[in-house]
């Protein structure tokens, strides 16, 4: 038996679904269940009951699985105390968006100096991925967006900023050449304009589960019941464009503008009313951050807060 076969096991007990649990896992959903039923077999006992498309555990199950908890808890207590004994430049930092690196990047080329001896490592992903490999010491902290703060038992959640959306579109589309007024090119302080008005268009959003989705689909429920999503994509870069090409137009954080050069050819503006995606700054507890960690949260916090969003904030709440 070996650590990362427990840690298998307690995902699979905790969502109850193999495919959800093989995504967070990053194996494959055959070769999980391969791993569950030879391990079951060995055992001699059913660790999961199947129901449909759910795995309900048997209290054999719950036996090991707290057991498995408890081994897995002390993997982690030993490894966090061999970290801070081991002195190293390195830093490993989880960032969930384009704008993300954006930032990232400014501050590495205002510092070249400061951070030019240090290893530091990024990794990209969803923020339940990030979740899980900060959970498992595998990153110092992540930088992500949420369409709500986060609670987390085991972890410091900071607060960034707020980063309202707005509806994006290309200059030429027939809606602004009949009602120009509607909306300004991007840059420009972006007017409100009520959404209904674009209840008939196709809409291109990121996926709904993700915090970009959540909001977008939240200003659709209020302002255009019924409406119409042409496409589901997970890159900003790739929406702004199928929007450049009037393929659909979009609702977006209006930070997408400052890490994606194809905003610059669309308009946009603001929905009556406030919606935002949260940015927050997320560490374990028991993390103990080096003073050039410190040093690096502190340049990228500045430099998000030198880019001033509230310019385009709405006046009304």
């Amino acid at each position: 038996m070996i650590l990362k076969e427990l840690e298998y096991i307690c995902e699979v007990a905790k969502h109850e679904n193999l495919s959800e649990a093989s995504k967070i896992l990053s194996i494959s959903e055959p070769a999980l269940s391969l791993f569950l039923s030879n391990l079951e077999q060995e055992l001699g006992i059913r660790l999961f009951t199947r129901e449909k498309n759910r795995l309900k555990i048997t209290s054999e199950g719950q036996i090991y699985v707290q057991t498995a908890g408890e081994m897995l808890n002390v993997r982690n207590r030993l490894y966090a105390q061999l970290q801070t004994l081991k002195f190293q430049q390195r830093i490993r930092i989880g960032l969930a968006s384009n704008y993300g690196f954006h930032i990232f990047s400014k501050v590495l080329a205002s510092h070249k100096e400061l951070y030019a001896n240090t290893d530091i490592s990024v990794s990209e992903g969803r923020a339940f991925s990030l979740l899980h490999l900060l959970q498992h010491l595998e990153l110092d902290f992540i930088i992500l967006a949420r369409d709500s703060l986060l609670s987390l038992p085991d972890c410091n959640v900071e607060l960034i900023r707020k980063e309202p959306f707005a509806l994006f579109l290309a200059p030429d589309h027939p809606i602004l050449k009949a009602h120009p007024e509607f909306a300004v090119p991007v840059g420009k302080f972006p007017p409100q304009t009520d959404i209904s008005h674009f209840r008939a268009e196709p809409f291109i959003l990121s996926p709904a589960e993700t915090s970009d989705g959540a909001v977008a689909i939240d200003i659709l429920n209020d302002y255009c019941p019924g409406f119409h999503v042409f496409c589901n994509i997970n890159n900003t870069n790739s929406i702004m464009e199928m929007v450049k090409n009037q393929l659909g137009i979009t609702l977006m954080p209006i930070a997408s503008y400052l890490s994606c050069s194809t905003c610059q050819d669309l308009c946009w503006c603001l929905p009556p009313k406030n919606y935002y995606r949260y940015l927050q700054l997320i560490r374990l507890n028991n993390h103990r951050s080096s003073n050039l960690e410190k040093n690096l949260i502190n340049d990228m916090l500045q430099a998000y807060y030198s880019e001033h969003l509230e310019n385009f904030f709405s006046t009304s709440s």
